[in-house]
């Protein structure tokens, strides 16, 4: 029968890029095929961050089979699976995992909640898709990205529906601190090779960049509003499965860069936002995040 062994399910902007690399490179797992975008972004409802429309990527309504479809053809001592970042926070997503794949093993990397909020800020600042304030501040008063990083409320939903022997769970931290422990872990949770060394092990994937010129990108973002207005729903799906696209555009757009360091008083408040949540996902995991309850980045 076919099917999936394992999904990767989050979060967003904590890591899941080298993860994902790293199950890439292994062996013996085949993971979906990346010839459009990065992500399979099946179950998850279609706005993916609740801020703008373009934003709609779910696939859901292509059916079971399509999905299937995404991946390379099953073989005798291999794994399957995909990692799509937005699933772990999605409203639904852990039902429609549920109700296709009840004993897929799912796997989530988490990054102190703040540092994810702040990432995803200047990640769509300087990217085309949403409408987002000129300062941190302002969409931290928005409430925007908040969502996502509340990370015992959305874990809690596929413990509660899923085998607790059935999900791992990553720190971003240990990443940096020990990622061969962290390889080794994971590898040996899936059923494989644990002594493999991937080749992205050292390196890090997807890091912060800036836009070269912002008028460039307030046009295409514009151009973006328009075919949404215009309900040219064809073409919209075109331009954000398109890899060759998205890599011309940051060829052209886009350079690497540190965002700047995030205030002492943003800091303050995003922990203060947080802090219930960690707390309780502390007992859910059993294990110590008192370094993302400080206000000292």
């Amino acid at each position: 029968m076919d099917s999936i062994d394992f999904i990767g399910i989050g979060a967003p902007k904590s890591g899941s890029t080298w993860l994902s690399k790293c199950l890439e490179e292994h062996p013996q797992i085949l993971l979906s095929s990346k010839k459009t975008r990065k992500e399979v972004l099946f179950f998850n409802t279609d706005d993916i961050w609740g801020e703008h429309k373009t934003n709609r990527l779910s696939c859901y309504n292509r059916g079971f089979e399509w999905y299937l479809q995404q991946f390379p053809e099953p073989k005798v001592g291999y794994l399957r699976g995909e990692f799509s970042a937005s699933y772990m926070a999605d409203p639904v997503a852990y039902e429609r995992i549920k109700e296709h794949l009840p004993n897929v093993k799912l796997v989530a990397i988490l990054r102190n909640p703040v540092d994810m909020v702040y990432s995803s800020y200047w990640y769509f600042y300087h990217g085309t898709l949403l409408d987002v304030p000129e300062s941190f501040s302002e969409s931290l008063s928005k409430g925007m990205f908040i969502d996502k990083g509340f990370y015992y409320k959305h874990l809690k939903k596929f413990y509660d529906n899923f085998p607790a022997d059935n999900i791992h769970v990553v720190i971003y931290d240990d990443t940096i601190k020990n990622p061969t422990s962290v390889t080794r872990d994971l590898y040996n949770f899936l059923g494989v090779d644990p002594s493999f060394i991937p080749p992205s092990i050292d390196k890090r994937i997807n890091s912060a960049y800036e836009t070269k010129s912002k008028l460039l990108k307030d046009i295409i973002h514009k151009c973006m509003v328009a075919i949404d207005r215009l309900e040219l729903e064809n073409i919209r799906m075109r331009i954000l499965e398109s890899r060759t696209l998205f890599n011309i555009y940051s060829t052209i757009n886009k350079r690497p860069s540190q965002y700047p360091k995030m205030s002492v008083d943003d800091r303050k408040k995003c922990v203060e936002i947080f802090m219930d949540d960690i707390n309780s996902l502390e007992k859910l995991l059993n294990r110590d995040f008192s370094s993302w309850k400080s206000v000292e980045s």
